[in-house]
């Protein structure tokens, strides 16, 4: 913990958050969310605080941290992220104001769904142009090519499951509505403050993407019911309910989010994460979709 409040004093110094010289006590306390990163609240004796992260290892090779600076400061008008008031490109150290997240008082998602889609709209309606694109079919090949170079093996099951995707590639790059997505929206990036304020945090795999794929990640990764998805769809379509070509869409999506994030939690288990069963969980529930395939149609 020495070396970390040192590292931590040293990023709050480069960021001019400290007066030259002060060496005033600094409480930090690690987050227990992410899969990714190492996040710290550090709360100064001024009474300021704020969250430093620190990327995890191998997170070079899967996130390119020029694209997340400036998908940050393209949205900043839109108040929906948290202050940035440090980003250093080449490490992807930065340093955010903090925010108490009122959102975990209340345990009923089914509550926090319609905030969840107040944020989601207002990024997706911002005609907010990011010069990256979040594609799936980009990102698999990635991906892939990383835990190649790992040594690590895929399983059949995964490789079987993609090949079916890839036939659908060309019909749903037609129909793709490209907007800014955040492309990684489960719950704990999310935050309320005690004015009922939204805020949207963690911006490393934002990019254009289509909107449905904000929505059904946001349904997959947070386990949602049948009433929930339902619900969630409603206050996203304000009272609507999907197309069949939508639903199609949707189906698509969940199975390349499970496949997709299956070979991150490969990639990230082998450099030390204790990722197996999440990893044999994504793999599962894209098998258990697998019939899905055949309900999709080249007009999507």
């Amino acid at each position: 913990m020495i070396q970390i409040t040192k590292n931590i004093r040293e990023v709050l110094d480069n960021a001019k958050l400290l007066e030259k010289g002060n060496r005033s006590p600094i409480k930090i306390r690690k987050t227990i969310t992410g899969m990714t990163n190492d996040n710290y609240i550090c709360a100064l004796s001024t009474g300021e605080q704020f969250i430093v992260r620190f990327p995890g290892k191998g997170t070079s090779d899967m996130i390119n941290r020029k694209d997340e600076h400036q998908n940050q400061n393209s949205i900043a008008r839109l108040d929906l992220n948290t202050e940035v008031l440090f980003f250093d490109d080449d490490s992807g150290i930065k340093v955010t104001r903090y925010i108490e997240n009122t959102f975990v008082h209340n345990p009923s998602i089914y509550h926090k769904i319609p905030y969840v889609c107040e944020g989601l709209k207002k990024l997706h309606n911002s005609n907010t142009h990011f010069n990256n694109k979040f594609c799936f079919f980009d990102k698999i090949q990635l991906y892939e090519t990383i835990s190649y170079d790992l040594g690590l093996i895929l399983c059949n099951d995964y490789l079987e499951i993609k090949t079916e995707i890839l036939k659908h590639q060309e019909s749903l790059h037609s129909k793709m509505n490209w907007q800014p997505c955040h492309n990684d929206p489960v719950l704990e990036n999310f935050l309320m403050d005690d004015n009922a304020h939204i805020y949207l945090i963690d911006w490393e795999y934002s990019g254009m993407n289509d909107p449905l794929w904000d929505i059904s990640s946001f349904a997959l990764e947070n386990s949602l019911s049948e009433d929930e998805e339902i619900y969630l769809w409603s206050c996203y379509l304000d009272d609507k309910y999907p197309t069949p070509n939508m639903l199609e869409k949707i189906k698509l999506f969940k199975i390349c989010q499970d496949l997709l994030w299956y070979v991150w939690a490969k990639i990230k288990q082998s450099q030390g994460a204790d990722l197996l069963d999440y990893a044999e969980m994504r793999l599962k529930r894209a098998m258990l979709n697998y019939d899905t395939i055949q309900l999709i149609t080249t007009t999507l």
